[in-house]
C-alpha cells in the first residue's frame, strides 16, 4: 500500500523531506557493511490522521540522540508531525506478569494462554481453517516469536494452552492442543547480508497451530468480547479489514482481548509504519515494516502487556484488523491481519 494517494500536497511535501532525510538510513545500497541504524538513531515515518486529514508522522526516540535532534528539525517544518516513542518489544509473557483469569480456562478459543513447552505464553488469535489436500484443517493462530523463535523449535512440536508458566512444568499430552504446522522464520538483522539480496524485514510475526487431534471442543467460529457490554456480550468476527482500506479506520476505536491484559479498548493511531527496531524474547533485535498502531484510549490502562503477544484487534462490527506483536511506553504494534493470514493461506474459522 502507498502513502502518497491519501495525502494532498503539505502532506506529499512532508512526505518527500521526511524520506530524504530517514530512507538513507535504511538503504544498504548494495553495501556488504551495511547495518541499520543504531538504537539511538530510531526514527522512521507512518500515515496518520489529524481530524478528518491524512497527515504524515514522524516517530522517533525521544532521548536526546541522534534521532531526535533529526525530528527536531524536520519538526520546524512540520511541528505537528512528531510523535515521540520508546524502544520497542516484542509482547510474550515475562516473569511476573499475571494472566487474566480466563485465559487459563482450557477452552479453545481467542484470548486464551498459548505457548510452547520450552518457552514462555502468548495469546491464541483465533482459529482459523487452511486449505489443505481434500479437506480444511482447523488451525490457531499466535505470533511467531511466541511459539517458534528459538532454533531448537521444529514444525510438529507439541503446542500447549495454556502455556507457561500458567501451565507448570508437568506437561502432558492432555495439556497439549496441537502441533506447530507452519510459522515465518524470524531472522535477526545482523545475521543478514543485504548485499546479497536478502530481506532484512519482518513484515509478519505469525505461526499455524494445527488443532485437528484436540481432543477439546473448538468452536465454529471466533467470538470476543462485545465493546457495548463486554462482560455480557460476545461479538463473532465477521471478516478481516484489505490493508487497503486501514487507512479509513485511522482514529477510530478498535479493541482487543489477551492473555494478561483481557479485554482493552484503543484507537488505531498509524498504518504502514514504515522501519521498526524490536526486542524479542532471545533479546535480540528485528526490523519490522509496514506495521500498525493503537493507543489505549483508557488514562492509566495500557491496551496490551507482555502476554498479549498474538492476540487479535478488531472493530465493534467484527472486523478482524491486525494481530499484537509489541509495544513501547505509548502504542501497541501489530502486523496487519490480511497479509498475515494470506501468508499461511488460511481465512478466519466462519467467515
Amino acid at each position: 500500500m502507498k502513502i502518497e494517494p491519501f495525502l494532498d500536497e503539505e502532506g506529499k511535501s512532508a512526505l518527500k523531506a521526511v524520506r530524504s532525510v530517514i530512507a538513507p538510513l535504511w538503504d544498504p545500497r548494495g553495501d556488504s557493511e551495511w547495518r541499520p541504524p543504531e538504537l539511538d538513531q530510531r526514527i522512521t515515518w507512518a500515515l496518520s490522521k489529524a481530524k478528518s486529514k491524512y497527515v504524515v508522522a514522524i516517530l522517533a526516540d525521544k532521548k536526546d540522540s541522534w534521532a531526535s535532534r533529526k525530528a527536531g528539525e524536520l519538526g520546524r517544518n512540520y511541528p505537528d508531525s512528531i510523535v515521540w516513542t520508546t524502544p520497542g518489544e516484542a509482547q510474550s509473557s515475562y516473569p511476573g506478569v499475571e494472566c487474566a483469569p480466563h485465559a487459563t480456562s482450557r477452552v479453545i478459543k481467542p484470548g486464551v494462554s498459548i505457548g510452547h513447552g520450552r518457552f514462555r505464553a502468548g495469546t491464541l488469535g483465533c482459529i482459523v481453517e487452511v486449505h489443505g489436500e481434500g479437506r480444511d484443517y482447523k488451525c490457531a493462530v499466535t505470533a511467531a516469536h511466541v511459539v517458534a523463535l528459538n532454533d531448537s523449535v521444529e514444525l510438529g512440536n507439541l503446542i500447549y494452552s495454556p502455556g507457561k508458566p500458567e501451565i507448570g512444568s508437568a506437561l502432558t499430552r492432555g495439556d497439549a492442543i496441537g502441533r506447530l504446522q507452519n510459522t515465518v522464520d524470524l531472522i535477526p538483522f545482523y545475521s543478514t547480508d543485504p548485499s546479497a539480496g536478502e530481506d532484512i524485514y519482518q513484515s509478519i510475526d505469525i505461526a499455524l497451530v494445527n488443532i485437528e487431534e484436540c481432543r477439546r471442543p473448538i468452536p465454529d467460529f471466533n467470538q470476543v468480547p462485545h465493546p457495548a457490554n463486554p462482560k455480557q456480550k460476545v461479538l463473532r468476527i465477521k471478516s478481516v479489514i484489505k490493508e487497503i482500506d486501514l487507512p479509513n479506520i485511522l482514529l477510530k476505536n478498535v479493541y482487543k482481548f489477551g492473555r494478561t491484559t483481557g479485554f482493552t479498548e484503543g484507537i488505531l493511531v498509524h498504518v504502514m509504519i514504515m522501519h521498526r527496531q524490536l526486542k524479542l524474547p532471545n533479546n535480540k533485535f528485528y526490523l519490522y515494516r509496514e506495521l500498525l498502531a493503537v493507543k489505549s484510549t483508557k488514562n492509566g490502562k495500557p491496551f496490551s502487556l507482555h502476554g498479549d503477544s498474538g492476540a487479535m484487534v478488531y472493530t465493534a462490527k467484527g472486523q478482524l484488523v491486525g494481530f499484537v506483536i509489541g509495544a513501547d511506553n505509548e502504542i501497541t504494534l501489530c502486523c496487519a491481519a490480511e497479509r498475515s493470514l494470506e501468508a499461511m493461506k488460511a481465512h478466519v474459522r466462519g467467515t
